[in-house]
């Protein structure tokens, strides 16, 4: 039974659990979170783009602060990606050389009898599962963090307040649409105006938010602070739930490796209680 259960572990289970396409709902978990940082740091660069603009050098500092929120979305990002890649490559590792090893373990167990073998065993099945569920688990906390904290409601607050900005350049834009036709008609968004615009001319672009800018000034600063304690609050929950929780399920995969390889190597020798009494007596 083990050197089927071994053959069935390396031949069958292990190229399963290596490939990606099978953990399509920790794939679909992981791509509505990279898909988040996405729509967060779009917000973040229009927001860095019309603070820009405001006349004046004041707000100049407070731009280049809000784009360098961008690093610690590359940062979730990386995490994301990590998360997506290192649980088939476990899966692979797991049932390819640890599960082999220790039904081999328990093979020769029932052999010889000896009972480092049984712990050797046990702690390598022990190791197994923790690897196997670690990434998993924190994954699921991370969804139930951002569920708590509602972060998908954070996020549609956020482009909303980028939509009411967009208010103030839809009559900019209009009247830009008469005299040269450089975007499509009809555009419903700041991002996509802004971007298809970009593409043609970017000095219109710069142009017509500076114009619009400067008349709406007030209005943007007002906007900003709310969209800048919109976007504090996002990124405090995806730090925690996408960078700090993957890092600690890493230290306990470490803690949990370690541990199993030290009990492994570092048994207590077996006690022979009858040598021991006829020693003392």
């Amino acid at each position: 039974m083990c050197i089927i259960l071994i053959l069935i572990s390396i031949i069958v289970v292990s190229p399963y659990a290596g490939d990606i396409k099978n953990y399509e709902n920790i794939n679909k978990t992981l791509d509505e979170k990279r898909t988040s940082v996405i729509e967060i740091s779009a917000v973040i660069n229009g927001l860095s783009l019309v603070i820009a603009a405001v006349p004046g050098d004041a707000t100049t500092p407070i731009s280049n602060e809000i784009s360098q929120f961008n690093t610690y979305l590359v940062i979730a990002l990386a995490a994301i990606m990590f998360e997506k890649f290192i649980l088939p490559l476990l899966g692979l590792v797991v049932f390819r050389f640890i599960v082999p090893v220790m039904l081999t373990a328990l093979l020769f167990y029932i052999i010889f009898r000896k009972r480092k073998l049984l712990e050797v065993c046990i702690h390598l099945f022990a190791l197994s599962v923790v690897l196997m569920t670690i990434i998993p688990l924190g994954i699921k906390g991370g969804a139930i963090i951002d569920k708590s904290f509602g972060t998908d409601n954070l996020i549609s607050e956020l482009k909303a307040e980028m939509e009411n900005i967009n208010d103030l350049y839809k009559e900019a834009e209009h009247n830009e649409e008469d005299s040269d036709n450089n975007y499509s008609e009809g555009a419903v968004s700041f991002f996509d105006g802004l971007y298809d615009k970009l593409k043609d001319s970017a000095d219109d672009v710069s142009s017509i938010i500076k114009e619009t800018v400067t008349k709406n000034s007030d209005l943007i600063k007002e906007k900003s602070k709310v969209i800048i304690s919109r976007i504090m609050d996002v990124l405090a929950v995806i730090i925690v739930s996408n960078v700090v929780l993957p890092i600690l399920s890493l230290l306990v995969m470490c803690w949990a490796i370690k541990t199993a390889l030290t009990n492994i190597f570092l048994f207590e020798p077996e006690i022979d209680v009858s040598k021991l009494i006829s020693k003392k007596s």
